[in-house]
């Protein structure tokens, strides 16, 4: 094995001992999955933010000083945010009223293939982050991302599942809710 090889192998056990420390930390010591963000769920929120324009930067900003906690549904794939205070104050809003349901499409290069991750935002505050596949896939990978583009809140995981269980009727898929 060369220098490389070993290095490379470590770094990728390092990486999944880092995983598995993290999710006894969130199973065991949390007991009910919750957490502050991961690693790639980091990378996200910064790719996100960086493209935004200043005013819109400094509200998720100011979102995201606040406490909460951020669960792992699916997986991982579905991971929405829960402030302290679920009632956060109107200057920490995003005023504009299509941040009432808004979902943000960003280009994320895995191992050099593309795939889309989400932000969604409801009632004016940052709601979740949306991945393709279960957290764990990306532990080790080399990870960028792209353009970030407006997109149908319809698109969302969680209006997939809706359609899923309860039919194209169901309140989030038909976007009643």
């Amino acid at each position: 094995m060369t220098k490389d090889n070993n290095s490379s192998v470590f770094t990728k056990i390092f990486h999944h001992i880092e995983y598995l420390f993290n999710n006894i930390k969130r199973y065991i010591i949390y007991g009910d999955g919750d957490c502050k963000t991961t690693l790639i769920q980091n990378k996200l929120l910064e790719a996100f933010i960086e493209d935004q324009d200043f005013n819109l930067k400094l509200k998720i900003e100011k979102q995201l000083e606040q406490p909460f906690k951020i669960s792992f549904y699916n997986d991982g794939r579905i991971n929405p945010f829960y402030f302290k205070n679920p009632k956060l104050s109107n200057d920490l809003l995003i005023d504009d009223p299509a941040f009432s349901d808004r979902l943000y499409n960003v280009e994320m290069f895995v191992d050099g293939r593309k795939e889309i991750a989400r932000v969604t935002f409801f009632e004016g505050r940052i709601f979740s982050l949306e991945f393709k596949r279960p957290s764990k896939f990306y532990v080790g990978r080399e990870i960028s991302f792209g353009t970030v583009t407006i997109g149908k809140p319809k698109q969302s995981l969680v209006a997939t599942i809706d359609r899923a269980e309860h039919g194209k009727d169901g309140k989030i898929a038909s976007g009643q809710e």
